[in-house]
């Protein structure tokens, strides 16, 4: 059973930017259409996978197993690990708040944090509890069209998801167009007067977003704009040194 666990997870993988319904995981997998069913059904509930209308997607589960527990046991961490300096980096040239972010059960998950010692509290934990369109990372991560569909598939009754119509608003379809195009997601003082923020993405090799790395200051004193450069250039490091490690990628 676990070896035809791993052919429909393996089918769902590879048809991740063009989702399949039951009947085609199945054919592919070489997998009699109701046991599929059942495991999918399985995967769905431990959020290894996600129902996107009839068809399946990863579940961001995985990203955040990959994130935390890599494949190799002694590199647990590996990218908190790997991004760390270029987010000390970050912190030396733009000082703020800098972090590292993924999606994680419906709502922003801080792999890192880093901040000075006059940081104020409201600052420190700026996307704790948020819902999802109403920070600059959450934005940036549901802008990957895999990402949001993870993010619109979660059950309703999730307090992350009590802003669910805002997700599926025009108004912000608009915006993740708008940050698809140009790589970057900005916040100025949307939700915290005062607090402006910009994130960026960490790419695995196929382009998927794989996290965000994002800058937070108060803007009087440091205009976001200034920092986006930074960012990218924070991001491919990441992106670069991941592809060197051959991790996270299929």
């Amino acid at each position: 059973m676990i070896g035809r666990t791993l052919q429909v997870l393996d089918v769902v993988a590879d048809s991740d930017t063009q989702p399949c319904g039951l009947s085609e995981i199945a054919r592919r997998a070489g997998v009699p259409k109701a046991t599929t069913h059942r495991l999918l059904s399985a995967l769905c509930a431990h959020g290894l996978v996600d129902r996107w209308g009839y068809k399946y997607v990863l579940g961001e589960r995985l990203g955040v197993l990959a994130a935390t527990h890599p494949a190799d046991p002694h590199q647990s961490g590996v990218l908190r690990d790997v991004a760390i300096p270029f987010l000390l980096d970050l912190h030396r040239t733009l000082g703020g708040m800098v972090y590292l972010g993924v999606l994680a059960d419906g709502q922003v998950h801080s792999l890192e944090r880093l901040y000075g010692h006059h940081t104020p509290h409201l600052l420190r934990r700026l996307d704790d509890n948020r819902p999802l369109p109403g920070t600059a990372l959450g934005r940036l991560l549901l802008a990957d069209a895999r990402q949001r569909a993870i993010a619109t598939t979660r059950q309703a009754g999730s307090p992350a998801f009590a802003h669910r119509a805002a997700i599926r608003s025009d108004g912000l379809d608009a915006d993740l167009a708008e940050i698809r195009r140009t790589g970057v997601a900005i916040d100025h003082e949307n939700h915290l007067p005062g607090i402006s923020c910009a994130a960026v993405p960490v790419h695995d090799r196929g382009g998927q977003v794989l996290a965000g790395i994002a800058f937070a200051d108060y803007t009087s004193r440091f205009p976001v704009h200034q920092a986006i450069p930074n960012l990218r250039r924070s991001a491919r490091g990441v992106d670069v040194a991941l592809r060197k490690l051959r991790l996270y990628y299929r």
